[in-house]
């Protein structure tokens, strides 16, 4: 059984790892088969339907997301947890003028891995 430490660990490595535009790192906290739903991603690439699955999906979608916004950064505002889901919630900046916004991510997280991650509409 996964403790609350344990989720926000993966938690707060997943967004170091993003920060640091480490793509090795952030893949590895996911499971192979993992899935990730994003509104930005049905947005920009509709035919996906918002959700890639696997790991060299999510290597295509965010290793092109570093490319185009090489400033993006989220600053972390908390996680809370609930059963098997860790809810990160940050501030998106994509450079130092850009809005902010607040937006919460749920990684759900089975055996150390995230299985699945969803950008949450608030």
């Amino acid at each position: 059984m996964r403790t609350m430490e344990e989720m926000r660990r993966i938690a707060y490595e997943w967004l170091a790892a993003f920060n640091e535009k480490n793509i090795e790192n952030l893949l590895n906290l996911y499971a192979p088969d993992a899935v990730h739903y994003s509104p930005r991603l049905r947005k920009l690439k509709p035919d996906t339907k918002g959700k890639i699955q696997g790991r060299e999906a999510m290597r295509d979608w965010w290793g092109g997301a570093f490319q185009r916004m090489p400033r993006l950064s989220y600053l972390p505002m908390g996680v809370e947890t609930r059963g098997d889901e860790a809810i990160l919630t940050y501030e998106r900046r994509e450079n130092d003028n850009s809005p902010v916004s607040v937006v919460q991510e749920s990684l759900k997280i089975k055996d150390g891995k995230i299985v699945e991650s969803r950008v949450l509409e608030i």
